[in-house]
């Protein structure tokens, strides 16, 4: 958050950089673009000037920003962003797949545990025909486990 910060404080001294320091000097623009290694410090005027071309930085006065300033400030504003998105998003990453395989663990206790309950009621229910029952329920236990975990099974077959 201070890449943002500091991205946001050379913006203000960039438009406003003619009320720091000497009227005539772009000195305070050219430590904050050093500081943040923007670009060249041949692409800093070396006293404020108009700024009618500008579309981020845009003042009525004069201003020592230019264009080229602006597009590299743009680029180091958007890679900032791009790096607080990435930081952000790894943790996210890992909380999702965490929680993917806490998931996926407790659905495998719970087919196993359906499983053995149903070939436990067949075999107290239906004695007789329950040994041959038990193969085609483990097949259907199996093919229901896979299909739910995104296997291209179709539940008919």
């Amino acid at each position: 958050m201070g890449a943002l910060w500091t991205n946001c404080i050379f913006l203000l001294v960039c438009c406003c950089g003619s009320g720091f320091g000497s009227p005539n000097k772009c000195d305070e623009v050219r430590k904050v673009f050093q500081l943040r290694q923007i670009g060249p410090n041949q692409l800093l005027p070396v006293s404020p000037r108009p700024g009618s071309d500008l579309q981020v930085c845009m003042s009525k006065n004069l201003t020592c920003c230019t264009k080229k300033m602006e597009e590299k400030y743009q680029v180091a504003a958007r890679r900032d962003i791009q790096n607080l998105i990435q930081m952000s998003s790894t943790s996210l990453k890992f909380l999702i797949s965490r929680n993917v395989a806490a998931f996926q663990e407790t659905f495998e206790v719970l087919m196993r545990q359906s499983e053995n309950h149903t070939i436990a009621t067949l075999q107290e229910s239906y004695r007789s025909m329950a040994e041959q029952a038990v193969g085609p329920v483990r097949e259907l236990f199996t093919d229901i486990g896979l299909f739910l975990l995104g296997s291209e099974l179709s539940v008919d077959d």
